[in-house]
């Protein structure tokens, strides 16, 4: 299954200057959850973002047109071949790749993925250097779940899953991590 995962401020920002533009531990906390012993997969900046280095417990497969190699990562050079490798495991309901950014990666997915995991959180980034996630093709989704969530910054996670998916969604699992 190839599900995404994303936090977005309240204009569909998800970055500026190639970082996330707050932090938010319990979001993190919760993104480890959900993608802990799954596949990440990502861009070169956001693999860069993130060390240059695979996240604990998670195999990581970055699309790069200059990235040869990295340790611990497998590389694709391009989208089809990396749909095309992901596909081989349709049948297996329990192998899971999260689509994790950035922009042009996000851009590239969202139309073929069944269920979007979508934190948003409560501010606007403003700026130069932003990256923003294609947010008005979540009119597409129905809402399954939604959770509201008080920090000091507040957020909302709502799982999105197409309306004819057929897909075991997320919603019973983000709901244990909120309960």
């Amino acid at each position: 299954m190839i599900k995404m995962i994303v936090a977005i401020d309240k204009n569909g920002i998800i970055a500026k200057n190639n970082q996330i533009p707050w932090h938010i531990s319990s979001d993190l906390q919760f993104f480890k959850y959900m993608t802990i012993g799954h596949t990440l997969v990502c861009g070169r900046k956001t693999f860069d973002s993130l060390g240059s280095k695979p996240l604990g417990n998670r195999d990581m497969f970055v699309l790069s047109k200059k990235l040869q190699r990295a340790k611990g990562v497998k590389v694709f050079h391009s989208i089809v071949d990396c749909i095309t490798y992901m596909r081989k495991f349709r049948d297996n309901p329990n192998k899971i790749f999260w689509i994790i950014g950035g922009g042009e990666i996000y851009n590239s997915f969202i139309n073929i993925v069944e269920e979007i995991i979508v934190t948003h959180v409560e501010t606007e980034i403003d700026g130069v250097d932003l990256i923003y996630f294609p947010k008005e093709r979540l009119k597409e989704f129905v809402v399954r779940n939604t959770v509201y969530v008080q920090e000091e910054i507040p957020y909302i996670v709502r799982d999105y899953v197409l309306p004819n998916a057929e897909i075991n969604t997320m919603t019973d699992k983000i709901n244990k991590f909120f309960s």
